[in-house]
């Protein structure tokens, strides 16, 4: 219906989490098993768990010396959904929706709390947004970023996406105080335009008469404003501008310095405003969804070797901000995740879990702990006592390495093999064929896109990319190249082949062409005007064409007719 979209942001971001059931089993492998604090090697499965719980992790079998199995995890992809990548495939679609709706109709962001990640890039993807003075638009918490820099550079969230930071970059078009002046700039907004797309202009009795003479006058230099709305002089009197006095809202004035932009009322019909303003200098930017979303051409996202896509950064090149188009893949080495692991585990693996799992995986603490429980049983209080500075001090030796442990163990979430696994990827690329893979990759998609826009012209641009693939896909499999096998439609030569060769589907194409016809002499015959028109326009159709052509079509015609 092309209604105006109100967003009232307030969010935490894409779902960030850690699969819950290998958390809680996994063994280390150390590099000396007397001696922990020396380091570890990898972290695994013992079989009765693998068997267990196999499903949740990509593992290795690895014996022992002495006999005994090793399950030695590769990646771990969890049995849940949402713990990592996915949850920004699912952004990338909401994205993907949002900068569609900014194409469509008249969008507006009010953060009226706080807005992360997704949330964030939405704020930006609707163009026009007010934020609320004490609310910050973020990607990323200013504590996780903190531990990813290995220091404290920033010590709040509103030095990261703070009205000094989003209105000076051009992000935020208003700031208010408070949710109320937070509404009224929303009504005010909506005040200037139509209540559809495409509706009638908005016009309000003006409360400043239109006919009143313009009183600002400049002296040396106009002030851009003053032109605009009028101010007061020497004296307290009020001097006119040019448009409806108290009906001009500036927008984005720390950004565009070298303009003054808003909308006024002129005579009560809204106006949008761009005036000069030479004092300072003036910044742009791109918006990387959009020209993806909108893009008519095949498109490759490769996350090349040891190459690290996280968070926003995934979310603007998501396959599923265009999947007709875009296409993503992945080197081996690559990593992609929500968060960096430094981040994900001063989140979902803090120092009260680190102790717990130094309390379930190392001899000396659970000895220790066991022998704490026998002295309480006992009322040995001073037993106790040194029990527990002995625990303590075992874990303050510890927790480098289990912090190590659990960074490790949050890097198993980022793989190539994890998102392949989930989907969010088409495939992992190995970095020494990747040239050849693009190359017949791209010839493939170049193929199929020109074939789909052969069938869309046959059916007058009545499909969309995905019915014209589908439709592709049945003739190819009904066809003797394919002879209904699935795997045949992997297969570039066999595609091509039968591709070139247009006997092979020149009557499908056909069958859409009389379908089109029919359709555009349904809509003909649902009108009794163009009825009228009919043999006239059929009369002057056949007198434009060549004689042969035009006694094929009359004879056509008296076959049906008779």
């Amino acid at each position: 219906k092309k209604l105006p979209l109100i967003y009232l942001a307030a969010n935490s971001g894409a779902r960030i989490g850690v699969a819950e059931e290998v958390k809680a089993c996994f063994k280390v492998g150390w590099s000396d098993e007397s001696s922990p604090e020396n380091g570890f090697q990898y972290v695994y499965l013992t079989p009765e768990d693998y068997a267990r719980i196999g499903s949740s992790v990509i593992a290795h079998e690895m014996r022992l010396a002495s006999g005994k199995t090793r399950w030695v995890i590769d990646a771990i992809v969890g049995k849940e959904d949402g713990l990592g990548v996915e949850n920004l495939s699912g952004s990338g679609a909401i994205a993907s929706a949002y900068s569609r709706a900014y194409k469509e109709t008249f969008t507006l962001t009010y953060v009226t709390g706080r807005t992360v990640g997704i949330g964030a890039y939405l704020a930006r993807l609707g163009m026009r947004c007010i934020q609320r003075l004490d609310q910050p638009i973020i990607l990323t918490g200013f504590s996780a970023l903190n531990k990813l820099l290995g220091r404290e550079v920033y010590s709040s969230h509103m030095q990261l996406g703070g009205p000094k930071i989003m209105a000076t970059n051009g992000v935020v078009h208003l700031t208010v105080s408070d949710d109320l002046e937070g509404v009224s700039a929303i009504l005010n907004w909506l005040s200037c335009i139509p209540p559809h797309l495409g509706g009638p202009i908005p016009v309000l009795n003006p409360s400043d008469p239109p006919e009143r003479p313009v009183e600002y006058f400049p002296e040396t230099s106009c002030d851009p404003r003053a032109a605009i709305c009028g101010t007061l002089d020497s004296n307290g009197n009020w001097k006119g501008g040019i448009f409806d006095r108290d009906s001009f809202v500036e927008t984005l004035e720390g950004w565009a310095r070298t303009v003054v932009t808003g909308r006024a009322k002129l005579g009560g019909i809204p106006v949008g405003i761009v005036a000069v303003e030479t004092q300072t200098v003036m910044q742009a930017g791109s918006t990387i969804v959009e020209n993806l979303r909108t893009y008519g051409q095949p498109v490759f996202v490769y996350i090349p070797m040891m190459g690290e896509l996280r968070g926003g950064a995934w979310v603007v090149v998501d396959s599923r901000i265009n999947s007709d188009q875009i296409e993503m893949y992945a080197e081996r080495t690559a990593k992609g995740n929500v968060l960096e692991p430094e981040g994900i585990i001063e989140i979902k693996f803090r120092k009260k879990e680190l102790i717990e799992c130094m309390g379930r995986l190392d001899q000396q603490l659970i000895s220790l702990n066991e022998k704490l429980h026998e002295a309480k049983s006992n009322g040995g209080h001073a037993k106790a006592e040194s029990l527990r500075q002995e625990i303590q001090l075992r874990e303050k030796q510890l927790l480098p390495v289990y912090t190590q442990i659990a960074t490790k163990f949050a890097e198993l979430h980022d793989t190539s093999l994890r998102m392949a696994a989930k989907g969010v990827i088409k495939e992992v690329v190995d970095w020494d064929r990747s040239r050849s893979f693009f190359y017949r990759r791209l010839r493939r998609r170049i193929s199929e896109n020109s074939l789909v826009k052969t069938v869309n012209d046959a059916a007058g641009d009545q499909l969309s990319y995905k019915s014209a693939m589908d439709l592709i896909k049945r003739w190819f499999f009904d066809s003797n190249v394919a002879k209904g096998r699935e795997d045949a439609w992997a297969n570039d030569e066999a595609f091509f082949s039968w591709k070139d060769d247009t006997r092979n589907y020149n009557e499908k194409l056909q069958e859409l062409r009389v379908q089109k016809v029919l359709l555009q002499l349904t809509n003909i015959g649902s009108s009794a005007s163009d009825m009228q028109a009919l043999p006239r326009g059929l009369a002057a159709l056949l007198s434009k064409m060549e004689p042969s052509s035009r006694k094929q079509i009359a004879n056509e015609i008296r076959k049906v007719l008779s």
